[in-house]
């Protein structure tokens, strides 16, 4: 199967939501919402990525990013 340009450039971000499946996390934490991507496609995408994990997202609040 081809690598798609999404998930080239989201391998981090992907890669932690399948350790995170694997180890049962039920709450995915990102610090900041650009994590997920910088255009509307690919933040869909990676939200898309979260639920077929069965993941919940939270993201920090801006006070508590450093």
């Amino acid at each position: 199967m081809k690598t798609s340009t999404y998930e080239k450039k989201h391998a981090s971000l992907l890669r932690r939501i399948r350790e995170a499946k694997k180890n049962g996390v039920t709450l995915f934490v990102i610090a900041e919402p650009e994590e997920l991507g910088k255009t509307y496609e690919e933040m869909v995408e990676s939200l898309n990525r979260l639920a077929e994990a069965d993941l919940n997202l939270a993201i920090l609040p801006k006070e508590a990013r450093e």
